[in-house]
């Protein structure tokens, strides 16, 4: 089992015709909001591994039930992914300050920001938004694959190999499609934390979201539009991207008052039946550069 539809997609890629993956939340569901049914639990319960994204993006249920369930072996993927942290105040730690992680920087998924800071844990969820990073995870699956099933250890190398090379590939596309953008209009604003990792990767400022918080479904408070309105205005956002898991409200209502565009479209959390994650991956770019360019 995994937790969501991108977690299943990539175990899937690797374990091939020799072992699948089922997602525990269905397609086109934001996993914030999920909570699992009878069904859910039994399937959760009886299957040996669990995949997952880990540092602390899936809700408390999860947990729970594991507790209740230690025979069920998670993987949590993140750890694998040298995550970023969550920054308090994107206004002072600009992509161009060169504030990045060394590579191989050990990470403690546990731990948790301190009285103040954001409402999620210390680190990012939201490696998805880097290939590169899920080429990591990719590496770290066809391991656990081939524990699980060491037959088809050879077999699982060569689909994680060749996988990789398309994820590299992805990576040199969404490069070339941010070049094409003015670099004074590669700014961007969301809904809810979920694009630093397209900001570490890629030449593209990502300011503070609307809503600082991991959920999209937590709400925005006088205090986060007041200091979003000021940010577009500071930065001239041309911008403002809503994601399909929130309502876009608050959004609409920062674009009344600056005359920034309300930009929609932009998927953040999962996938939809029968979409891949590179069509997921490439569906972004092109609602990012299509409403930046103009």
């Amino acid at each position: 089992m995994a937790t969501t539809p991108l977690i299943a997609e990539w175990v899937n890629q690797v374990g091939g015709n020799r072992i699948s993956a089922d997602s525990i939340i269905p397609y086109s569901i934001d996993p914030h909001s999920y909570q699992p049914g009878a069904k859910d639990i039994a399937a959760i319960t009886q299957a040996e591994y669990l995949f997952a994204v880990g540092l602390l993006y899936e809700a408390a249920w999860l947990n729970k039930l594991l507790v209740n369930h230690p025979e069920t072996q998670l993987v949590e993927l993140g750890q694998f992914s040298n995550p970023i942290e969550f920054r308090a105040d994107y206004e002072d730690k600009h992509h161009d300050e060169g504030e990045h992680h060394d590579e191989g920087e050990h990470h403690d998924e546990g731990e948790h920001h301190d009285e103040g800071e954001h409402r999620h844990g210390r680190y990012d969820p939201h490696f998805w938004f880097d290939p590169l990073r899920v080429s990591s995870v990719i590496g770290n699956i066809a391991t656990v694959l081939s524990e699980i099933d060491p037959d088809g250890k050879t077999y699982y190398s060569q689909r994680s190999e060749a996988y990789k090379q398309e994820l590299e590939r992805l990576d040199a596309h969404i490069s070339s499609q941010i070049a094409t953008i003015p670099e004074e209009r590669r700014k961007i604003m969301s809904g809810h934390e979920s694009l630093g990792y397209l900001e570490e990767r890629y030449d593209i400022l990502v300011l503070q979201a609307i809503i600082p918080s991991l959920s999209s479904e937590t709400g925005s408070t006088p205090q986060d539009l007041v200091e979003a309105i000021n940010l577009v205005r500071k930065h001239n956002i041309p911008a403002i991207f809503v994601e399909a898991e929130t309502t876009g409200k608050s959004a609409t209502r920062i674009a009344q008052e600056t005359g920034a565009r309300v930009a929609k479209g932009l998927s953040v959390e999962t996938l939809k039946e029968g979409e891949s994650y590179i069509n997921f991956m490439e569906h972004n770019i092109e609602v990012i550069v299509s409403n930046l360019i103009e």
